[in-house]
């Protein structure tokens, strides 16, 4: 069982295979600023790609001192098909996330087994468990929040260069 969101999904672009990648390349690798829509209204935001083994791993940039992601990283693979081509994306969070994330839940399990230990009255576990639970639920609405959010503009950014790309 994951605790962290990944998403997968398939977008299908109307071109011949040879020129999918080249064009997608060229819009995603680097530094490239695109339209995304925010709980604010629309905005900019840059987003940095790399090429990898045939593949475009593409994130949302952020200006931070530690520079890792805070949104989900997206892995681009190409495939073909008779006069199409689809893209493979699979979206989830940066490594590092992970790491701290389940150090966090494990810090609350911990911290759930000290305290559990350290109540005396059925009153004092029942509040236990459900701050335990309410801190996880917490946690992982932000997570799923961060995620979908920016997994709706991963794909309305794959779209325009998609249908840029069959023109």
């Amino acid at each position: 069982m994951r605790l962290y969101p990944e998403t997968k999904f398939s977008i299908e672009v109307a071109a011949e295979p040879n020129l999918v990648l080249p064009y997608f390349t060229e819009k995603l690798v680097g530094e490239h600023a695109f339209q995304i829509d925010s709980i604010f209204g629309k905005k900019e935001a840059i987003y940095n790609g790399s090429s990898e083994n045939g593949q475009i791993i593409f994130s949302r940039s952020i200006d931070s001192w530690n520079k890792i992601p805070v949104y989900p990283t997206s892995k681009i693979k190409f495939t073909s098909a008779s006069k199409t081509s689809i893209l493979h994306v699979r979206c989830s969070l940066s490594r590092p996330w992970l790491v701290f994330f389940y150090f966090v839940y494990s810090f609350q399990i911990l911290a759930f087994l000290i305290g559990w230990f350290d109540a005396f009255s059925l009153r004092d576990k029942t509040i236990l468990v459900f701050k335990t639970l309410g801190s996880i639920i917490i946690l992982n609405a932000i997570i799923f929040g961060y995620h979908f959010s920016e997994l709706k503009n991963i794909k309305r950014i794959l779209d325009e260069v998609g249908k840029q790309c069959s023109h």
